[in-house]
């Protein structure tokens, strides 16, 4: 992919995270790594399985091989899209990957105060 096309994608999921359950596994991989890494980077890749099965709310429906899969599938749609980096089994959070998630937030918050406030 093109810098053009990755822009395009990562403003869509920042606008709509919720769009789709791929667009959400995306985001939420992503998130699940800057969680994890403000405690240690780089994160390992059980510890990220473990987390982002809990995050989605998988921990009692995802079988082991599950959550290998679904783990390994969105976190290479991140690594893709430039918002992680993985090395071997460890996975970093890129400053692309920085970016995304501050703006996911910002965005998250800007639409629960207009929630909020709407009259």
């Amino acid at each position: 992919m093109n810098y053009e096309q990755i822009k395009i994608i990562t403003d869509f999921i920042i606008e709509n995270p919720f769009y789709s359950p791929v667009v959400f596994g995306i985001y939420q991989v992503v998130e699940s790594v800057f969680f994890l890494s403000k405690t240690h980077c780089p994160v390992n890749v059980k510890e990220l399985e473990n987390f982002f099965k809990k995050l989605v709310g998988g921990e009692n429906l995802w079988s082991e091989r599950s959550t290998f899969l679904m783990t390994g599938a969105y976190s290479n749609f991140a690594v893709e899209l430039g918002l992680l980096s993985k090395i071997k089994n460890k996975y970093y959070l890129t400053p692309s990957g920085f970016k995304f998630i501050l703006f996911l937030q910002l965005h998250r918050s800007i639409k629960l105060i207009e929630t909020f406030f709407r009259k």
